[in-house]
């Protein structure tokens, strides 16, 4: 749900902005009258283009909105290739998995766990540097639900094996495989 409303947020400022559509320099029939617009035959205006200074004054960046999506791709690339080298780097904890013993198995889950919450708290980290206050205010809440949805699944995935042996193992297993979907979710916030 956050997604969503990020990333349609997300595309209303690149449309508002003029960047959305590639339109910017094109006559729209959703521009409003203007004064010191120039009107076509079919009744569109073109508003006059505006300084560098303007845009700035107004809020709006020439070019950076163009620059920012770049970035951002960038970014994204870049985060989703750091987390494909925490699933290919998992590969030192086969070892203990491969011991076949419970403790073993359990040792595994957790660096396993631990490695992708490390990841998901980077990307975190990066979100909160790139969004707006409201938008990260939004994204905490997210994130504090998402933190007990993911226990509760955890704690009940866990559950069948109550009292076992293999209740630990399941427990940090499910929470691994949870945060790492997790991970990838918000690395497409970025």
């Amino acid at each position: 749900m956050m997604r969503k409303i990020l990333i349609l947020s997300l595309l209303a400022c690149s449309i508002l902005a003029g960047c959305g559509n590639g339109n910017s320099d094109k006559e729209t029939e959703s521009a409003p009258p203007s004064q010191n617009g120039q009107t076509n035959q079919n009744g569109v205006t073109k508003e006059p283009a505006t300084s560098e200074d303007d845009q700035q004054k107004n809020g709006n960046q020439p070019s950076n909105e163009a620059d920012q999506s770049t970035k951002s791709e960038s970014l994204r690339s870049e985060y989703t290739k750091k987390l494909d080298e925490v699933e290919k780097g998992l590969a030192d904890v086969e070892e203990l998995n491969e011991e076949g013993t419970t403790v073993s198995m359990t040792q595994a889950a957790d660096e396993t766990y631990k490695r992708w919450d490390a990841a998901l708290n980077e990307i975190y980290g990066e979100l909160e540097d790139r969004l707006s206050e409201k938008d990260m205010a939004v994204l905490k809440q997210e994130q504090r639900e998402w933190i007990t949805e993911r226990d509760e699944t955890a704690e009940k995935e866990a559950a069948e094996y109550k009292g076992g042996t293999m209740e630990a193992l399941q427990l940090l297993s499910a929470k691994a495989r949870i945060t790492k979907e997790r991970c990838y979710e918000l690395v497409e916030l970025l």
